[in-house]
Parts: structure tokens; sequence; C-alpha cells
């Protein structure tokens, strides 16, 4: 499952559409990752991108919850 986040990951990060989810992921199936066909859609990758940003964001909210300051 961690594959998963971090090939979501990368198609955010480098700006790809989230229809080249599913080849990435056939992709890393093939050089040995045990990545489950069940999560082979766009739609998969955008579910992950937004788990992404909430667990992103809670922690730059707590983050600054807990700063001494903001410069």
């Amino acid at each position: 499952m961690e594959n998963m986040f971090h090939t979501a990951y990368y198609v955010v990060k480098k700006e790809k559409p989230f229809t080249d989810f599913p080849d990435l992921v056939q992709l890393n199936s093939r050089t040995g990752s045990n990545m489950t066909n069940c999560y082979l859609s766009d739609k998969a990758c955008l579910r992950f991108t937004i788990d992404i940003y909430n667990v992103e964001r809670e922690q730059l909210l707590s983050d600054l919850k807990n700063a001494g300051y903001i410069n």
C-alpha cells in the first residue's frame, strides 16, 4: 500500500495526469513491487492524493500551532 502512496505522490509532484497512475502501478508491479490491482484507476490516484494532502495539512497545522512564533 505504501508504494501506492509513493506513486500517487510522484504523479502529483511531477504534475502528471491522474490517468498515468494505472500505468505506473502496473510498471511497479512488473519490477517486483507487490501492488494490488484494485487501485488501477485515476480515481484511486485522486483518493491517495487527498489522503496525502490531509496528512501533510494536519502536520503543517500542528507545526504552526506548536511554533513559538511565526515570522
